[in-house]
């Protein structure tokens, strides 16, 4: 998994595979010893569509800001993505972004995903 940040508020965990990365959003609050307060406020998802007639070979990212985080734009958070994408070498141009607004709306275990 790496770790980078987006701009100075916002940090971001990516793990990467040979045509997809994924990752997860957040803000982060640093303290004067050089800790800081990690508070997640959305995922990111980035891939390279396969059917591209009429297009080039691009990279599409969508970012999703959580309804509920903090104060977080989410189109400077997801245009700070991108240009992290690219200069961490996740991503190159031509890049398509779009940005969304998400909240869970339930959830289900399936199997024994909590321990006692």
């Amino acid at each position: 998994m790496k770790s980078f940040a987006i701009s100075s508020s916002i940090d971001a965990n990516c793990v990467v595979s040979e045509a997809s990365r994924a990752g997860e959003l957040f803000h982060v609050r640093r303290n004067q010893h050089g800790g800081a307060l990690l508070t997640p406020v959305g995922h990111f998802f980035a891939w390279r569509p396969e059917f591209i007639e009429g297009f080039n070979a691009y990279w599409r990212i969508d970012c999703f800001i959580k309804s509920q985080a903090p104060a977080v734009p989410a189109d400077q958070t997801a245009l700070d993505l991108v240009a992290a994408l690219v200069r961490e070498d996740l991503c190159a141009e031509p890049i398509w972004v779009s940005w969304h607004r998400s909240e869970e709306l339930a959830g289900q275990a399936f199997g024994e995903v909590f321990e006692e």
